[in-house]
Parts: C-alpha cells; sequence; structure tokens
C-alpha cells in the first residue's frame, strides 16, 4: 500500500491524483449508496490537498479535528497509567 502512496504523491501524477479525488469526492456525496460511503469524502480531500491550498487547509483542520476529538483513530491515545 505505501508503494502505491508513494506513486500517487509524485508531482507527475497529478493528471491522475486530480480526477481519482474528484471521484473519491463524488463517490463521499453518495454514501447512502451500497460500497460507496462517507469515508470517501476525507479520502478525496486529502488527495487535492497535494494540488489545490483550499483543500490543503481544509485537510489540515480535518486532522487537527481528528487528534483533539478522536485521538485512538490516529494511534495516538495515551496508554493506561
Amino acid at each position: 500500500m505505501r508503494n502505491a502512496v508513494q506513486w500517487l504523491l509524485t508531482p507527475e501524477r497529478r493528471w491522475i491524483r486530480i480526477p481519482t479525488a474528484i471521484v473519491f469526492l463524488i463517490g463521499g456525496m453518495l454514501w447512502f449508496l451500497p460500497i460507496l460511503g462517507i469515508w470517501m469524502l476525507p479520502v478525496g480531500i486529502i488527495l487535492l490537498a497535494e494540488d489545490v491550498p483550499l483543500f490543503r487547509r481544509l485537510s489540515a483542520s480535518l486532522l487537527a479535528w481528528i487528534e483533539r476529538r478522536h485521538p485512538a483513530w490516529l494511534g495516538l491515545d495515551k496508554p493506561a497509567q
């Protein structure tokens, strides 16, 4: 999976990354259909954040919110003492 993400995030793959992100955003808006889900929205936003400054700010805000509200999602929860 890491190799696929690294391949997609290289600058010359912009022509693949932007349409893929748009497809994820559209799929996220159709979350009520089988297979598609709301999980597709953040993936699309993060992919677009590589190329569009507006989405870069949006993804930073989204990740900050997750870090504050649900640190376990990112593996940041504190160990029990």
